[in-house]
């Protein structure tokens, strides 16, 4: 849904909206308002930093600047209390996935070597992993409550475990 002028909004299980404001045209945010649906008049201001997900557990991924974060909840992410942040290596990525702890991000990009939309995982943290979950194509990437990583691959719906240890690369 839209809010505003242009700002996209949505909620995280229907208790807190999250309303990117301010959309630059290279894709960038000015910042999002938090608020919980039931009181908009009190809103928090969370400056140039655009939520892109929030994990069952709470864990909040951020964009600021080109680098994205992870916040272990909201609270954090409103008294600016992150870790470092980390830049995945396709500029076009969308439809950020936080799984459950905020160890792994998924999301959907477009592949240069496929010419086709593909998913991939990110290790938040160091080593910083990545890999192609998707061998064929893919888009929509969700966590399932056990952890693994389901995504659609054209009307089908496939699952991958995602490895649990650094060095690791993704399994069917």
């Amino acid at each position: 849904p839209h809010i505003g002028s242009g700002a996209v909004g949505w909620a995280d299980r229907g208790q807190t909206v999250f309303d990117r404001r301010g959309a630059r045209p290279d894709g960038t945010t000015d910042g999002t308002v938090i608020y919980a649906p039931e009181d908009p008049t009190r809103a928090q201001g969370v400056p140039k930093a655009g939520v892109l997900d929030v994990a069952r557990d709470g864990r909040v991924l951020f964009e600021r600047g080109d680098s994205l974060f992870v916040a272990p909840n909201v609270a954090a992410l409103t008294s600016e209390q992150t870790a470092t942040g980390f830049r995945l290596p396709e500029p076009d990525a969308w439809g950020h996935q936080l799984r459950q702890g905020g160890d792994w991000v998924a999301y959907t990009a477009r592949s240069e070597q496929a010419g086709e939309y593909v998913v991939f995982v990110a290790r938040t943290h160091p080593p910083y992993e990545h890999w192609r979950a998707s061998p064929r194509g893919g888009e929509e990437p969700v966590w399932s409550p056990d952890g693994a990583l389901v995504y659609r691959e054209g009307n089908r719906w496939m699952r991958v475990s995602v490895p649990n240890a650094p060095r690791g690369s993704p399994g069917a």
